[in-house]
């Protein structure tokens, strides 16, 4: 085996990397592997990521009077930067005579803007902390600060022939998403079919649920039955749940998320001090080897210029209740809270993808059973620790096309989706469903149904100078067009978050970004879509050997 060395030009891109203090090396290096043999292939690529956040809004007392938001809030003032960080992955693939093979990959990352682990606050609500010992979280520690890293992919992979039926699979930790969801995916067949990362969502105003899954352990085959119908499935070998945007960083909801040593201030009592409701044990899945699968039934007809997919999944959800609560007497406030995570949901649904009038075009129909609905967190009576939980029906349709011809771009595309949703009933501990007063209350609460609108533009400018590109971003994401989901991360009446941005792409190896990034609701709050005073511009640059 030979392993040849080129050497990567470009090094003053890296220079911010060298600001880090995380990478030190004389010269970046692409490695081309040769095995002398022609059946077998081996690739490798590295993706090498700089970042930098810069608060563009002022604290809004709204938020950052109010003790349980405070600490988020006042991680970075404006002007400050909340981000400076490198993201490294590298990716390696062994591919034997094109059916056979195995990927790994990984990443690693360091965020210089968190060495300070101390909590930051609102001066007027000194020593109120939704931490005791005042420190970031253990999860805001290692995946906010680092330097950390975490194995992604890690399976093999095949092609077989039962009888006359080809078979593919995939064995060991990969990611699988299914449907046609473009930006919503808390109604779409894919929701909770891997976890999702929300740390990198709250960033990025409109990623798809592909670009937000993780993978994880699992088994997972494709068959093509006839040329016209196929066969997919999958059976989780673990579970874990979504990665949340932690409380006390820039981009954290309340304080006291999502990590298991939280706490809620609840007042002051002279002579007693403040006083807090702490955090028990988060209850999540018991069996987590086990009791999550799907398969899904694809079907071309002759009679239809589509697809159309037939999907049943049974999960455990990876959204948490994030506040339920019990009686603890051993307590001052005679209360605890938990996280907890529901268990044993059903969902049928049905996808498809077609051409029509020079648009591609997407829907998804799905109905869930026993899926969570938003709560008000109890406690309950019984001492159960489980929120409400209900059947809900999701509707999703979207179109892509290319952007019509104007002197102000060369050429570019559209992505439009519509979303809605519908609760049928609630099932179990009706008691605590969180129904909204008004379909303006926020998020946290629903109404019988709800909908909203996600529309990106990405105009392209071609070679404004010489190797270079430019892509456009405009990003509206989310928009709540009446009522509330009733289901958590669902959207909210007039909630929003938007974005708007610019990428050059040097010779199709450099690109260099700038986006300014917000989230809006009917009033200054945590909303479904984000908090509404995170303003924010972000500058990356990347590069791939």
């Amino acid at each position: 085996m030979q392993i040849k060395r080129k050497a990567a030009t470009g090094s003053a891109f890296l220079a911010p990397v060298v600001l880090l203090g995380a990478l030190s090396a004389p010269s970046a290096q692409a490695l081309t592997v040769e095995t002398g043999n022609p059946d077998l292939r081996i690739n490798w690529t590295t993706d090498f990521r700089v970042g930098f956040g810069w608060r563009a809004e002022n604290i809004n007392s709204a938020l950052g009077d109010d003790p349980t938001s405070h600490q988020s809030d006042y991680s970075a003032h404006s002007g400050e930067m909340w981000k400076r960080r490198l993201d490294v992955l590298t990716e390696v693939d062994l591919i034997y005579k094109e059916d056979y093979g195995l990927r790994v990959s990984a990443t690693g990352w360091y965020d210089n803007a968190y060495d300070d682990h101390d909590l930051k606050g609102n001066p007027n609500l000194a020593g109120i902390s939704s931490r005791a010992d005042g420190k970031l979280s253990r999860q805001a520690q290692r995946y906010y600060n680092g330097p950390s890293g975490e194995l992604l992919d890690a399976f093999v992979f095949g092609r077989v022939e039962l009888g006359e039926i080809p078979v593919t699979f995939k064995a060991g930790q990969h990611s699988l998403i299914w449907g046609v969801s473009q930006v919503n995916a808390s109604d779409s067949v894919s929701w909770s079919q891997q976890p999702a990362n929300f740390q990198k969502g709250a960033e990025s105003p409109g990623a798809s649920p592909k670009e937000l899954a993780m993978p994880l352990p699992q088994l997972s085959f494709q068959s093509q039955l006839s040329d016209r119908v196929s066969l997919a499935g999958y059976y989780h070998l673990d579970w874990k749940p979504n990665r949340q945007s932690e409380g006390g960083t820039f981009l954290g909801g309340p304080d006291f998320l999502y990590d298991d040593d939280g706490r809620i201030y609840s007042g002051t009592v002279p002579g007693l001090g403040d006083l807090y409701i702490e955090q028990g044990d988060i209850v999540d899945p018991k069996h987590k080897q086990r009791g999550n699968y799907g398969l899904q039934l694809s079907l071309t007809p002759e009679w239809y210029d589509g697809s159309i997919g037939l999907v049943y999944r049974r999960m455990d959800e990876m959204q948490p209740w994030p506040v339920n609560f019990e009686v603890d007497p051993t307590s001052i406030t005679g209360l605890r809270f938990r996280q907890v995570y529901n268990r044993g949901v059903d969902l049928f649904g049905v996808f498809t993808n077609f051409n029509w009038q020079d648009i591609s075009w997407g829907s998804e129909l799905s109905y869930r059973r026993g899926t969570a609905l938003d709560s008000t967190g109890g406690p309950l009576a019984n001492g159960g620790l489980d929120g409400a939980t209900g059947n809900t029906f999701h509707f999703l349709l979207n179109g892509q096309a290319q952007l019509p011809n104007l002197p102000l771009y060369d050429t570019g595309i559209a992505v439009a989706e519509f979303s809605y949703t519908y609760l049928d009933k609630v099932t179990h501990n009706e008691e605590v469903f969180a129904k909204c007063s008004d379909a303006r209350d926020g998020a946290g609460c629903g109404t019988r149904d709800a909908s909203s609108l996600s529309l990106i533009l990405m105009p392209s400018w071609l070679q404004v100078l010489p190797g270079i590109d430019l892509e456009g971003n405009l990003t509206l994401a989310g928009y709540g067009l009446h009522g509330n989901s009733a289901i958590p991360t669902g959207p909210a009446e007039r909630a929003f978050a938007w974005s708007v941005g610019v990428t050059a792409d040097i010779d199709m190896r450099y690109k260099i970004g700038l986006l300014y990034s917000d989230a809006s609701d009917v009033d200054p709050r945590i909303g479904a879509m984000g908090s509404t005073d995170r303003g924010r511009v972000t500058l990356t640059f990347q590069t791939t050997l």
